[in-house]
């Protein structure tokens, strides 16, 4: 057995090493970053020596392996890190022993590389968590290594085990005597020491198994430890009594929280309700860049603002429904339910009841938007014999523990791309739909992050609804960790060319700082956790030059991104006295003259395209756009 203990190198004369069988190697890196491998493995800080004597405990016939990469002081860098791991993988060690880590969120690609090779050639890696309780550390945290805390453990041939952990061990860490180089001694801690004395459980456990690879080596682990050994401020406590081993599970996880759109055929034909909602309007307007078929239309009895079909869209059966009759809910497999119990018309929300009480009783999936509903249609379920499915997209709390197991994949290496807003209503979901359709039809691979329930129905690989009636059930605090650490998982583990989202609402607040402001502060949290590198922005008419500009520049401070090109929205907002006196606002739709004269103003003041987004004559012009910003 040959165990490499990279480290400072180890002091071969002190006493507790006498008979050791052991020769070494030193990595050196110069000011250009060049990595040079020499034969000087003499420690002269004494920390590989400590690691290497307990791990000698165990096992007394192994072969060990001084890897030195600290050489002055306990510093090193990540590259020499990942040359030492690299050397050992070359050199058919069997046990590589880390007493040491590096604190990030967002360790290289390399690094997680060469821990995956050893584990799929058999080399255990056994690597130390810092002392700081949850402080990620790497490479303890990745699942193919073996990360160790400390603890206190009477006897040090045992150790603990972490279930539904980054870091799964427990080791003697605590105070204790340790050689040190010049054949002395000294009081230490921490978890370089834990890891050391589980290196050596591993010696020992290899050496009377010897058929066993690093797979079923980490399932005999996790099935002997005593679960009566606790970490020292490390984590939550276990949940279970006999948990499964974490690496196995992790591919589980992957294929649920990662998902390729393509892979979900569950919804069939879509049936609309209530189709004149404005969460509604890209059924009907772009109702062939749904994931499913779009069969049926349904809305209100009482409908005052229901927008007609036009003559291109007469087939898509867009009629008002008027009370429930036999043929109501034929003709499509799931009802896309939208904030029906909302309306200031109590017939309304009677005939959504009914019309969802109807779809139940059929065994018609609900795909619904509001969280509010979701207890309301299971306590229905549990009252008949349903068969169908409910889906409320949303952020869970499981969801956001299920994600954050992938916190070790190395930063997002693809364009992100965002589409931002000056204000709501302007057709952000649209133009990301558009976007998504012409880069995929040049035959880039997108994945899609929508901040709109809807989107899981136009393609989107998983939605966080954070605008009006919130689904994201977790923190807000949180929502940075979850995005970034989501976002690094689509990119690892899908392979698209580019991540594209959007928000939702404005980005910064508009008139005076004593108006009371929306959702703005979840904006600037979901724009900081998907970190765009590039982004479009909509605007308005009646938007003030130096309000987009400060929109642009928030943006750019907060995200360190800059705009492609603006997508106008042909309308203006206009207020108007009714009879009763009260002020009410309304839309105006821009002439062609008008709408001209406006995007020629912000093109030249903003020095960027103003695109009309549903023109398909612009399609070359948007591709070719965002193609020269990530060239």
């Amino acid at each position: 057995m040959r165990i490499a203990v990279v480290d400072s190198g180890i002091d071969m004369d002190h006493p507790r090493l006498k008979h050791i069988q052991c020769f070494g190697v030193s990595l050196i890196q110069d000011e250009q970053k060049r990595i040079t491998v020499c034969e000087d493995y003499q420690d002269r800080l004494g920390h590989g020596t400590a690691s290497a004597a307990i791990i000698y405990k165990f096992c007394h016939e192994a072969e060990y392996v001084a890897v030195k990469i600290f050489q002055n002081e306990l510093i090193t860098s990540e590259s020499l890190l990942c040359r030492a791991i690299s050397w050992c993988i070359e050199n058919s060690v069997d046990i590589v022993n880390l007493s040491l880590g590096i604190l990030t969120n967002s360790p290289s690609a390399e690094l997680l590389r060469l821990c995956n090779e050893a584990y799929d050639r058999n080399i255990v890696v056994v690597a130390a968590a810092h002392h700081i309780s949850n402080s990620e550390c790497y490479p303890a945290y990745y699942p193919s290594t073996f990360g160790v805390t400390w603890g206190n453990v009477p006897d040090f041939r045992r150790y603990g085990y972490i279930p539904d952990s980054p870091v799964e061990f427990v080791a003697k860490g605590t105070i204790q005597r340790v050689p040190t180089i010049n054949g002395g001694y000294r009081i230490q801690s921490g978890t370089s020491l834990a890891c050391a004395y589980f290196a050596g459980i591993i010696a020992a456990t290899l050496e009377s198994h010897n058929k066993m690879n690093a797979a079923s080596l980490k399932k005999h682990l996790v099935n002997n430890a005593d679960r009566n050994i606790k970490p020292i401020q490390f984590g939550r406590p276990p949940k279970n009594d006999f948990p499964s081993v974490r690496s196995s599970d992790l591919d589980t996880v992957r294929k649920r929280v990662f998902r390729n759109i393509k892979e979900q055929n569950w919804a069939g034909r879509l049936g609309i309700f209530p189709a004149s909602e404005k969460e509604m309007r890209a059924f009907v307007e772009l109702p062939d860049y749904t994931s499913f078929p779009v069969s049926k239309y349904l809305d209100y009895p009482r409908n005052v603002d229901f927008r007609k079909p036009s003559e291109s869209k007469k087939d898509m059966n867009l009629t008002p429904a008027t009370y429930l009759n036999s043929d109501t809910t034929e003709g499509f497999d799931t009802l896309v339910l939208g904030y029906y119990s909302d309306q200031m018309f109590e017939s309304n929300v009677r005939f959504g009841r009914s019309l969802v009480d109807r779809c139940l009783m059929e065994n018609k999936n609900i795909f619904a938007f509001d969280s509010r509903l979701q207890s309301e249609l299971k306590e229905h379920t549990r009252n008949h014999l349903y068969n169908g499915s409910i889906h409320v997209p949303g952020i869970s709390r499981e969801l956001f523990d299920d994600v954050m197991k992938f916190r070790y994949l190395p930063p997002v290496g693809i364009p992100v791309l965002g589409v931002i807003g000056t204000s709501n209503r302007q057709g952000k979901f649209t133009t990301q739909l558009r976007i998504k359709r012409i880069m995929e039809n040049a035959g880039y691979e997108i994945s899609y992050l929508s901040s709109e329930p809807q989107g899981e129905l136009f393609g989107a690989n998983m939605t966080f609804p954070y605008g009006y009636q919130s689904a994201v059930h977790i923190e807000q605090e949180k929502w940075q960790y979850f995005l970034r650490t989501y976002m690094k998982g689509v990119a690892d583990f899908l392979h698209p060319h580019v991540i594209l989202t959007g928000t939702q609402g404005t980005t910064i607040p508009r008139g005076n700082r004593d108006l009371i402001i929306g959702n703005e502060t979840d904006t600037l949290n979901f724009l900081i956790g998907i970190m765009p590198d590039r982004f479009i922005c909509a605007i308005n008419p009646q938007d003030s030059i130096g309000y987009i500009r400060n929109v642009c520049k928030v943006v750019s401070i907060f995200c360190k991104a800059s705009p492609i090109f603006f997508v106008m929205t042909p309308w203006e907002r206009v207020f108007k006295r009714t009879e009763t006196g009260q002020t009410v606002a309304q839309h105006r739709t821009l002439d062609e003259d008008e709408k001209k004269h406006c995007q020629r103003r912000f093109e030249e003041a903003l020095d960027r395209p103003v695109i009309d987004i549903m023109d398909h004559e612009n399609d070359g012009l948007i591709l070719r756009a965002i193609e020269a910003e990530f060239s």
